[in-house]
């Protein structure tokens, strides 16, 4: 998904959209989103690249974006599907100073609070956090830069590895955390597991 570093100065979108359009999936039906369907997850992309001023490194999503994102996340639910959601600013307060955060983020969190999602991933931060969408059980998760040195810490070079399962009541969700550490040998962090509680919708509801 596109962040901060693809929208330094404002161009023209068309063109723009142009040059990454082999990597983004939009779709008739919500064409600001980027879609892409695996098996019986939908991962759900959200573009908060804009613009900032010197210094500053703010993301927006808009209304009309997070309009599609709303339709989008009830009609995946209404098909069964595990709803992953993916944007470059954290959509979680304190993650980032102030200059770099996600200015409509208060309007990001009333969608997913109504609508509900099973997963949201991050970056921007640099850092491997988890936490969850305020007044939600929805997790958060972030990873550090892959171009990072190594260390103990969760700013060390890493990456995540996800397991999403379906079961009767909803999905198993397994995080885990991998590594470099001093010695440059990878690492592997105690799996977290969250389990949300998602009734599959009955057919034809």
């Amino acid at each position: 998904m596109p962040g901060n570093h693809e929208t330094l100065v404002r161009e023209k979108h068309a063109k723009k959209c142009a040059l990454w359009a082999p990597w983004l999936h939009p779709i008739a039906q919500y064409p600001r989103l980027s879609c892409l369907r695996a098996a019986n997850i939908m991962l759900i992309g959200v573009n908060t690249a804009r613009p900032s001023l010197p210094f500053h490194a703010t993301g927006a999503i808009g209304r009309a974006q997070l309009d599609q994102l709303a339709a989008c996340l009830r009609d995946a639910r209404s098909k069964g599907l595990c709803r992953v959601v993916l944007l470059h600013h954290p959509p979680a307060r304190n993650l980032v100073v102030w200059r770099k955060r996600l200015e409509d983020l208060q309007a990001l969190e009333e969608v997913l609070r109504r609508e509900g999602a099973e997963l949201v991933l991050h970056g921007h931060s640099h850092r491997a956090t988890t936490t969850h969408i305020a007044g939600t059980d929805i997790p958060v998760i972030s990873s550090s830069s892959a171009s990072h040195a190594p260390g103990h810490d969760e700013s060390a070079a890493g990456w995540n590895h996800i397991g999403i399962e379906q079961v009767p009541t909803g999905w198993k969700i397994t995080v885990q955390r991998r590594f470099l550490t001093p010695t440059e040998t990878m690492c592997a962090s105690t799996p977290q597991h969250y389990t949300l509680s998602r009734p599959m919708p009955l057919p034809n509801a």
